[in-house]
């Protein structure tokens, strides 16, 4: 609406939502180690197959990626339950399984830290997985950035407008994509919880003193979206995110964002000279028409000369306006 498109145009940062919105949040099972000591005795094969089961319930784009790596999953699982930003749960032949952050599944594995500790420098992102409270073994999963992403901070840049990461996903991870995109490593925020996204926008809005916008498509993204100045839901998004944005685009390109402040600045701007124009053109031409410099000046403006300027008038300020019509917004996935 009019209220965000204004908006738009006095951001001073932009808070990135990684999977799926930075990236292209197509995952791919990337390693996957089992311990030899552990409930699955080292059989990666079975570690997969069990991953598979509890995941298959979820939506999650880590979860798909790793039902899609097992094929069919031949093993059954019951009590499936998500816990938002920590992982899910489930039974498998009286067994609980847990899939998820370090901190979810218990590990204090040194084994499987160190291995997901140098996954995760590599940019990709591991879960770990535990049987009725042992720590069984650990999947990476690896996502890659969008093309379009370092053009897209890059142009935000060249507008004056920071750019931030805040994502669930590991410090490390997050780091690691922030590095790739050219965003300064103090602004990259991982390890956040769904809740903890709102708190964050919050606190970057402190520190650069100005509106923020959220750009984000997943349900965990749906508080930051609500808690920014604007917020920004990307194309194909959840439909809860888009219900708690205040823009949407019609695409998956993030180069939309920047043109977004392009149309609400170029808008803003062309406002500024119509009314500049229409001020003018009335304090100008009113006195004339009414006749209040004739007695003085005699200077006067014929009536029907100044039905016909302010025909004129109202020619100019829609001309002006239809400039915005170049602004090329097929680019940025916004037309």
């Amino acid at each position: 609406d009019a209220a965000i498109l204004e908006a738009a145009g006095k951001l001073h940062a932009v808070v990135w939502d990684k999977t799926g919105t930075l990236t292209v949040g197509q995952h791919t099972l990337a390693g996957r180690h089992a311990l030899a000591k552990g409930p699955l005795a080292g059989d990666p094969d079975r570690l997969l197959q069990i991953a598979a089961a509890v995941e298959a319930p979820s939506e999650h784009p880590l979860a798909r990626a790793i039902v899609r790596a097992a094929g069919t999953v031949a093993t059954a699982a019951s009590d499936f339950v998500m816990h938002a930003g920590h992982g899910v749960s489930a039974t498998i032949d009286g067994t609980t399984v847990r899939i998820g952050t370090e901190a979810f599944t218990g590990t204090v594995n040194a084994e499987l830290i160190s291995w997901a500790t140098a996954e995760a420098a590599a940019g990709r992102t591991p879960l770990f997985v535990s049987m009725n409270g042992e720590p069984a073994g650990a999947l990476s999963l690896a996502d890659t950035v969008r093309p379009e992403s370092a053009a897209a901070i890059r142009a935000l840049a060249a507008l004056g407008i920071e750019s931030w990461i805040v994502s669930g996903d590991r410090q490390e991870v997050v780091k690691s994509t922030a590095r790739e995109l050219g965003i300064p490593l103090e602004r990259a925020r991982g390890g956040i919880l769904p809740g903890g996204k709102g708190e964050a926008i919050a606190e970057i809005r402190r520190n650069v003193s100005g509106a923020v916008a959220m750009v984000g498509d997943g349900v965990n993204d749906a508080p930051a979206l609500a808690a920014a100045d604007v917020g920004i839901a990307m194309g194909g998004g959840t439909e809860i995110a888009i219900d708690a944005s205040a823009a949407t685009l019609s695409g998956a390109d993030p180069r939309g964002v920047p043109l977004l402040v392009d149309l609400s600045r170029a808008t803003t701007r062309i406002i500024k000279q119509n009314l500049a124009w229409a001020f003018g053109y009335n304090i100008l031409l009113v006195p004339l028409a009414a006749g209040l410099m004739l007695p003085t000046f005699g200077i006067g403006l014929d009536p029907a000369l100044a039905a016909a300027a302010m025909g004129g008038s109202s020619v100019t300020v829609v001309l002006n306006a239809l400039r915005l019509r170049r602004l090329p917004l097929e680019r940025g996935g916004l037309a």
